[in-house]
Parts: C-alpha cells; sequence; structure tokens
C-alpha cells in the first residue's frame, strides 16, 4: 500500500520537476547562476573603484611630466593653464629657499642671484635636483634643499658651475654636514681649518662656521675657486689641488668628481 502510495507521488512530483527546469532553461539561468554572476559584478565593481594604484605615493616629477606633455599637445594650446601648471609647482609648500614666495619675502629681490635663478624654469630644476639628492643619498627634503640653494648662491658669487661644486660635496661628504676626517677637514666641503683661516674669518654671520651648511659651503666655494685661478683654470690640476692628490697620476679623484657632475647634469638638465 504504501509503495503504491509512493509511485504515486512520484509520478505528480516528475512531471513538476521536468516543468520548472524547462521554465529555467527558458530564462537562461538557474537561481546558483545568479548568485555567482551577482557576487563578481560586486567584486569587479570594488576593483574599479579601489585600483592597486590608490595607496601608492603621489610622484610630483612624473605628474609634471605628463601634464606638460598632454598640454603641449592640445589643440588649442593655451599658454595659461602651462603658466598656472607651472606656478604650483614653484609654489610647492615643502620648499623652504627653492620657492618662489622666498624671492616675495627676500629683500635682496633686485639681487642678480635671484633674476638669474627665480624664474619657472630654474626653480623647477632645483627643486627636481633636491628631490634626486634626498632620494639618493637619504637625506631629508629641507637638509638637501638648504643646500642646493647655498651651492647655488656661493657659486654664484664666486662665478662658479654649482653642479661642479655639487659634484665636490657629493665626493667629500656624501652630503653629510657632521663629518670630520682624520686630518681635521670639515663639514660638506671637508675644510681642513688651519690651511683657510683667512677665509673662515670673512664668514659675515655669528651662526656661520665651518659646521654650518652656509658657512661651510661658502668656505669651499672660494678655496674652489682660488685653487682654479692657481691651476690657470685647469679643472683636472685645481680638483687634485683641492684634495691634496695633485701628484697622482691615476687622476682617481677628479674622475669621481666629474662622474659625479656627469649625473647631476642630466638630472638638472632632463625635462
Amino acid at each position: 500500500m504504501i509503495m503504491k502510495k509512493n509511485a504515486i507521488t512520484l509520478k505528480i512530483l516528475m512531471p513538476c520537476c521536468l516543468a520548472l527546469t524547462l521554465i529555467f532553461a527558458w530564462r537562461g539561468f538557474s537561481p546558483q547562476e545568479n548568485t555567482t554572476i551577482k557576487h563578481s559584478y560586486i567584486q569587479n565593481t570594488q576593483t574599479i573603484e579601489n585600483p592597486n594604484t590608490a595607496n601608492k605615493p603621489f610622484d610630483f616629477d612624473d605628474f609634471f611630466k605628463k601634464e606638460l606633455h598632454a598640454t603641449k599637445k592640445e589643440t588649442n594650446f593655451q599658454p595659461q593653464k602651462l603658466n598656472n601648471l607651472v606656478n604650483k609647482v614653484i609654489d610647492d609648500p615643502i620648499f623652504k629657499y627653492l620657492n618662489i614666495s622666498f624671492l616675495k619675502n627676500n629683500n635682496n629681490i633686485n639681487d642678480s642671484f635671484f633674476q638669474k635663478y627665480y624664474n619657472e624654469e630654474q626653480l623647477f630644476k632645483m627643486q627636481k635636483l633636491t628631490k634626486y639628492i634626498s632620494k639618493k643619498y637619504s637625506i631629508s627634503i629641507p637638509q638637501a634643499e638648504e643646500i642646493i640653494y647655498n651651492t647655488f648662491l656661493q657659486s654664484h658669487e664666486q662665478n662658479l658651475n654649482p653642479l661642479l661644486l655639487l659634484s665636490v660635496i657629493s665626493v667629500e661628504s656624501t652630503f653629510q654636514p657632521n663629518v670630520k676626517s682624520n686630518s681635521g677637514a670639515i663639514g660638506l666641503t671637508q675644510v681642513i681649518p688651519k690651511y683657510h683661516q683667512n677665509k673662515i674669518q670673512k664668514l659675515d654671520n655669528p651662526t656661520k662656521d665651518l659646521w654650518s651648511i652656509d658657512g661651510n659651503i661658502q668656505v669651499g666655494a672660494e678655496v674652489l675657486k682660488e685653487y682654479l685661478v692657481l691651476s690657470k683654470h685647469n679643472l683636472r690640476n685645481a680638483l687634485h689641488r683641492y684634495n691634496g692628490s695633485y701628484n697622482d697620476p691615476s687622476n682617481k679623484y677628479s674622475k669621481k668628481v666629474l662622474s659625479k657632475l656627469n649625473q647631476y647634469q642630466i638630472v638638472y638638465n632632463d625635462s
């Protein structure tokens, strides 16, 4: 009796199940498939809204280059748009000295140094060089900026190539202002005080000495200029006088400095 009832039940349920299967097949999906598709759509939407690059540090230099390139390619080129972009660059608040605001607040606004370097092109180049030095030598942006600013300032005073003086600093101290050698050479430019007392005494500010960034670079720039004059502007001889290796036939020191000079010229002039 029970088996007869089960057989009847199966005869009733089977057509119903077959009918439901045909309905879902006709509509093109099943409940399980629908759930999977919906979940996949949500995941894809989240990926679009939160790209993998969202948490990467902002590459300012890369942004500037792309924006500059895009601006130049516009059919209706608008110089004002480019000027606004450049103004944002030179007013970057992370810079104290290499910033157009520094010029506005400085009493020496008509000085030839500011006239030469405080424009859009030169400020951007010095800012770029600062970031390069900071990253390569693991020093802070403020410290790198102060070194770059004073290097360009004192090179201007002594009529030197600022990138040459920067290269000397790089080889002598790797941009560490508090180093002292076994021979008594001090600071960024590794000046030996007993040989250059006349230059040290010309430092015009009580806060300036060989341990300060501005004082050390001022004296180092004078020393380099003096050796260039003594060497009749033979760069190799001047550099080896500076290093105390005048009779080195291998030219090891001058090769190091000139290698750094080549690097900094590429960074500084690459737009």
